[in-house]
Order: structure tokens, then C-alpha cells, then sequence
């Protein structure tokens, strides 16, 4: 508080940074197992499979996050140049989820698949979970469905995630801007970025 209203009486606008430290994710794996995130496709400089980052779906991670953001947009109430919220998780950097990777994990996988039935880009009648994680990014490759679905779980991270995070913000102050550190174009940064809010992203 005291730093906010230093910084406005000198002109200045403050943008916070939040990002989980040690003690915190210990935190979140005692309370119980979360999903892991699993990287298929184009891969720059980390590894494929299984990572400890949450799955792009996991609701008891991400919207954790809100505890953070909340408190942040209360402050802008009373300092007006408390701007915004940025998540320094580096979590979906370029050398993890690059442009054309994916998170092929069991929560992901299946969700994705289903919303590309409802949409009609997928007509095969197969159990998303009976492929194997370390094939599902060929499986999908083979049948020419990897931009099918990777629009999907764009569409699935903005409303199971972005939109609810982004409405709960805007019931204290619609104009807190949201962003990320690092972005980087793909499938879950323009999720984040569509609509519903100024949302910074850098």
C-alpha cells in the first residue's frame, strides 16, 4: 500500500508481479495430486512428456491465482495507479509450449477431443484416453487434426479458466489489466487475450 501511494505521488503507474514460490507449489501438491502437463508436438528446448507444470485445465492452480489478482485490483480502488496484474510463472514460455505444441495430458486430452465432436471437426468414434499420451500428438498429426485441436483447447483454457478469472477482476475494477511474462504466440496466451477486459500481455 505505502509503495502504491509513494509511486503515485511521484506520477507513477504500478504494474505487480505474482509468481509461485517454492513454499506455495509445495502447498498445492500437499492438498492433493494435480494434473501435470503433458508437451507433445514441436519441441525447441524442453523435452516432450509428462512436466511438473499444471495442466492448461487445472482449476485448482490457475484460479488460484485469483487470490493474487483480487487483492491487487482492491488496491487499484484505492491507489488509481495500481494498473495491473502480471503472472510471472513462465509457465507456458516458448521453450515449453511452443507455437506448435499442446498439452496432450488425461484432462486435456479428452476435454479437447469432445469439444471437437460438438464442433464437428473430429467423426471418429475412439476413447480419447485408450491412446497412449506418448502417441496422441501423432494420432492426431496422422489425421490432420492438430489445428482443429489446437483451437479447441484455446477455446476451452478462455472459458473454463481466462473468462472466469477475467469476470471475477472485473467485479472489483473492469479496467485492472491482466497479463503474462514471458508470451508467446500460441493457443494459450491468445486464450487469455480474447476479449472480456484490458488484458496486458508482455
Amino acid at each position: 500500500m505505502e509503495f502504491a501511494r509513494t509511486a503515485q505521488r511521484y506520477g507513477l503507474d504500478v504494474y505487480f508481479t505474482e509468481f509461485l514460490y517454492i513454499s506455495e507449489w509445495q502447498q498445492i501438491t500437499n492438498l492433493a495430486p494435480y494434473v501435470k502437463a503433458y508437451v507433445g508436438g514441436t519441441v525447441r528446448y524442453g523435452a516432450s512428456g509428462e512436466v511438473a507444470m499444471p495442466a492448461p485445465l487445472e482449476r485448482r492452480f490457475w484460479l488460484g491465482l485469483l487470490l493474487a489478482a483480487r487483492f491487487y485490483a482492491e488496491l487499484s480502488l484505492e491507489c488509481p495507479n495500481v494498473k495491473g496484474f502480471l503472472f510471472d510463472e513462465e509457465t507456458y514460455a516458448p521453450e515449453f509450449m511452443w507455437r506448435n505444441n499442446s498439452s496432450l495430458d488425461d484432462q486435456t486430452f479428452p476435454a479437447v477431443l469432445e469439444e471437437m465432436r460438438k464442433a464437428g471437426s473430429l467423426t471418429t468414434d475412439v476413447t480419447a484416453l485408450s491412446i497412449p499420451p506418448e502417441q496422441r500428438w501423432s494420432w492426431l498429426e496422422s489425421r490432420g487434426l492438430i489445428k482443429a485441436y489446437l483451437e479447441a483447447q484455446e477455446g476451452l483454457v478462455y472459458e473454463r479458466i481466462a473468462r472466469p478469472f477475467r469476470t471475477e477482476v472485473d467485479k472489483i475494477n473492469p479496467r485492472f489489466q491482466l497479463g503474462f511474462y514471458p508470451c508467446a504466440p500460441n493457443w494459450f496466451y491468445h486464450a487469455w487475450a480474447r476479449g472480456d477486459g484490458p488484458t496486458a500481455l508482455g
